[in-house]
């Protein structure tokens, strides 16, 4: 069975893949609102001090700028995306605006 290639549309995400730079989003691709972001975080309580939360995201940036671990997170198809912890608390509220009207959109019950 001869093997068939796929081709990439779009990405579902605000901004093109790092890692498929020819792909336009959907929006690009003309697909209006139908943005749908992934991300993975490592989080911790609040009451943690600010020197303590400075350390780990200092730390977990040095981790991520590995040419080992980038190249596999890269592989794995993941965009390396370290922002500030301001910035990253200002994404989390946005994204839970955005899927609390999906969510009552849909009528979308915890069962």
């Amino acid at each position: 069975m001869p093997l068939r290639k796929l081709r990439a549309l779009a990405v579902a995400a605000k901004a093109r893949a790092q890692t498929l730079p020819d792909v336009p989003t959907q929006d690009e691709a003309g697909f209006k609102g139908q943005e749908a972001d992934t991300f993975q975080a490592m989080l911790i309580q609040a009451a943690v001090p600010m020197d303590i939360r400075d350390l780990l995201h200092r730390e977990i940036v040095k981790v991520l700028k590995l040419p080992d671990v980038k190249a596999r997170l890269e592989g794995l198809g993941l965009d390396i995306v370290a922002n500030s912890q301001e910035e990253f608390g200002a994404q989390i509220k946005d994204e839970i605006v955005q899927w609390r009207k999906v969510v009552r959109a849909a009528n979308i019950k915890v069962e």
